[in-house]
């Protein structure tokens, strides 16, 4: 069962999709991708500078991760798309 806030999430983004789709038509559908109880989301990574936080010079260094993005089979870079697992945990 999925909470208040990912219901309105979840409503949110299907109407941006049925607005997509309207402007778009059959191109926005092969941008698409669906899995099992999960559910995408448009992510915009933020610019260098406004990733950046101060930190104390004798604090340990943070590890970087590197983020690669697929391409679609035809060759065409693909949205950049997040997953969230919508899994209920147990507490």
């Amino acid at each position: 069962m999925l909470s208040e806030h990912h219901q309105k999430q979840c409503k949110a983004l299907s109407l941006q999709h049925f607005l997509c789709y309207r402007d778009n038509g059959e191109d926005f559908l092969l941008h698409i991708k669906d899995r099992d109880k999960t559910w995408c989301h448009h992510f915009q990574p933020e610019g260098k500078s406004v990733s950046l936080q101060w930190k104390h010079p004798k604090s340990p260094s943070s590890s970087f991760w590197s983020i690669t993005y697929p391409s679609m089979p035809d060759g065409t870079p693909q949205h950049l798309i997040r997953y969230i697992m919508l899994s209920k945990t147990n507490a």
